[in-house]
């Protein structure tokens, strides 16, 4: 069984809505007000655990994606690099 915040937080996202406060949605979970404090608070958290983030984090994944570019065809097929 939820709780009883989950269900209001549940039954706020159906209806586009904050699901702190329940104002009009500005992103896809939160109003305005609460995504920039979402936001900042995200921000602290990366800044405190940076060596974690530097190490397995954005940085890490972005560039495990270029280094996959280039790799395929347009078919999605895997090129033959026989050069």
């Amino acid at each position: 069984m939820s709780s009883r915040q989950r269900r209001w937080q549940v039954r706020m996202n159906a209806q586009d809505r904050c699901e702190v406060c329940g104002k009009r949605a500005y992103t896809k979970h939160h109003c305005r007000k609460h995504a920039e404090a979402r936001r900042a608070m995200s921000k602290k958290y990366e800044l405190k655990h940076k060596d974690y983030y530097r190490a397995y984090g954005k940085e890490y994944r972005l560039g495990h994606r270029a280094s996959l570019r280039g790799m395929f065809n347009s078919d999605g097929s895997l090129k033959n690099n026989e050069d």
